[in-house]
């Protein structure tokens, strides 16, 4: 399977989306799943035709910003041999930071999707059950 790897401290996960595979974020602290500006850069046609414009925002001890996000209605694609749906799944325009090299991070609205998670770091997989 060999879907999950390291980069520095980052755990990454091999996602496949259509017949594009992608590199994502694994964050399991995060509530939901959120699609990057690389996301948006690779699919911009299709993004901007099937989602919906707002701007959002969001902030923290520094501030808060406006950003643009574009809101699909649903997206499907596959960890480990694992079809997975996501409805209402939001696209930033932008790079959260400048050097950003994934496409997004996976959340607990996947992860919850499935009983069980198996990260295994010997074989270096994520696998669902």
């Amino acid at each position: 399977m060999n879907n999950l790897a390291f980069d520095g401290s980052t755990t990454v996960v091999s996602v496949i989306n259509e017949s594009d595979t992608l590199s994502f974020h694994l964050d399991t602290g995060a509530t939901g799943t959120e699609f990057y500006g690389n996301y948006f850069s690779r699919f911009k046609t299709r993004t901007i035709e099937k989602g919906r414009l707002e701007i959002v925002e969001s902030g923290g001890v520094g501030g808060s910003i406006e950003t643009q996000v574009y809101i699909l209605p649903s997206v499907n694609f596959e960890i480990g041999g694992k079809k997975i749906e996501l409805k209402e799944i939001a696209v930033r325009t932008e790079s959260a930071f400048k050097g950003q090299k994934y496409n997004g991070n996976i959340g607990q609205d996947i992860i919850k999707q499935f009983d069980e998670m198996i990260l295994n770091f010997e074989l270096m997989y994520l696998d669902f059950k």
